[in-house]
């Protein structure tokens, strides 16, 4: 397994972009609401930019619905609008332009049920988008012991905020 480094932030100009290039860096962190809405003065997209320079981004999306809804089916429906985002940020000539995507969950009200009803509707909708776009995470896929190099499990990971995921229950006995 190889460490690999991304820098923080969009918008980078090109002098930028070289430079983290030339130190080895793999590529960038950056939003995907940045990406959706980023054209450069040269008239290419973010991502193309980063392209050119070899470089590619680690995409952070947020499940937190417009209307700031802390209902579990609200978050999995703004998931799979992001993800179908990104699906159509990778197609063509930029699908090796994303390496990863990490899925923010920002809910500060869901107790353990509420979590478990958006993990289910989040891994499927995940494993989905691994399916659909192998090559987001295709760099860090390892062979498995049967000679296999799953998608399933790199494409996407998730992050938490703030809610009870975490916590532990104490038993007594």
């Amino acid at each position: 397994m190889n460490l690999s480094l991304f820098a923080r932030g969009s918008g980078l100009d090109e002098r930028t972009l070289a430079r983290l290039a030339a130190r080895g860096w793999r590529g960038v962190d950056v939003g995907l609401v940045d990406l959706l809405d980023d054209k450069s003065s040269s008239g290419r997209t973010h991502l193309e930019r980063l392209r050119a320079h070899g470089l590619q981004a680690v995409v952070r999306l947020s499940t937190r619905p417009p209307s700031g809804s802390s209902v579990p089916t609200e978050h999995v429906e703004q998931l799979e609008r992001g993800l179908a985002a990104v699906t159509a940020l990778s197609a063509g000539a930029l699908s090796d332009s994303i390496a990863h995507v990490v899925v923010h969950v920002r809910c500060q009200r869901w107790r353990p049920d509420d979590a478990a009803a958006y993990l289910a509707g989040a891994l499927p909708a995940a494993a989905t988008f691994n399916e659909r776009t192998p090559s987001v995470g295709a760099s860090a896929r390892e062979t498995d012991v049967f000679g296999g190099r799953p998608a399933h499990l790199i494409g996407v990971s998730t992050a938490t905020e703030r809610t009870f995921w975490g916590a532990g229950t104490s038993v007594s006995t």
